[in-house]
């Protein structure tokens, strides 16, 4: 008997733990891959940079793994522009501290360094919402001084 009411109980249970159908997010409309997202023939390939980076001074003790796309076109004797973009007013505030204003400072270091930079602070949350929706003119701005 004990087995037939674990039978019973699993689909509910598995329901509960969320192991049902997932509800769609706003955010599945960017992830969908199209035809212009392939390589393209003529278009040259960069690659990706990974590294961890574990001496943050604004957060001590913490580690990211980061990952930089090097475009082919870049030139080590030429400055690289750098586009800081993070998610804006609403974001974490937490025991760490602020990242809206970490990310402000950030801003403020690079351009008291004299980087081409470009800061676009949104009113958004923690998500991918805010980049996504301006990566084209990121794009358009990082790439402004080469040749078309």
């Amino acid at each position: 008997m004990r087995w037939k009411a674990a039978l019973i109980l699993l689909p509910f249970a598995a329901v509960c733990l969320g192991a049902g159908p997932k509800a769609p997010s706003p955010d599945d409309q960017y992830k969908r891959v199209t035809a212009d997202s392939e390589e393209q023939p003529g278009v040259p390939k960069g690659k990706l940079e990974k590294f961890t980076w574990s001496t943050s001074k604004v957060f001590p003790g913490t580690t990211r793994e980061v990952t930089v796309y090097v475009p082919a076109q870049y030139e080590a004797a030429k400055p690289a522009a750098v586009f800081v973009c993070q998610d804006g007013a609403n974001d974490i505030v937490n025991q760490f501290g602020s990242w809206p204003e970490a990310n402000k400072a950030m801003a403020k270091a690079l351009d008291e360094k004299g980087y081409d930079h470009k800061f676009v602070f949104g009113e958004g949350v923690h998500s991918g919402n805010h980049g996504t929706q301006i990566f084209p003119d990121v794009m358009r701005w990082m790439w402004r001084d080469y040749p078309k």
